[in-house]
């Protein structure tokens, strides 16, 4: 490219928002420009209702995650134990 032109026009600048129609910004579209959406687990609605007590919900959770603190998982944190 050798030669550029610069055009030059006489106004004020308006500064455009490309992701909404008016092309306006305002805080609310920022915002949710800048967060992500929830991702949707759905196993989730079965593990955590009224019908299974937490604690095996929690259980359930931690499998799902390898979470769960067996041997092999807390030697991975560091800790060192002794196998019967």
């Amino acid at each position: 490219m050798k030669h550029a032109f610069i055009t030059t026009f006489k106004g004020e600048d308006n500064l455009i928002w490309k992701k909404i129609i008016p092309g306006e910004l305002n805080f609310k579209d920022a915002y949710l420009f800048n967060t992500h959406a929830a991702q949707v687990i759905l196993w989730a609605k079965q593990i955590w209702n009224q019908f299974i007590r937490p604690l095996k919900s929690l259980l359930s959770w931690r499998l799902m995650y390898n979470k769960v603190p067996i041997d092999e998982n807390l030697s991975t944190c560091g800790y060192t134990l002794v196998s019967w």
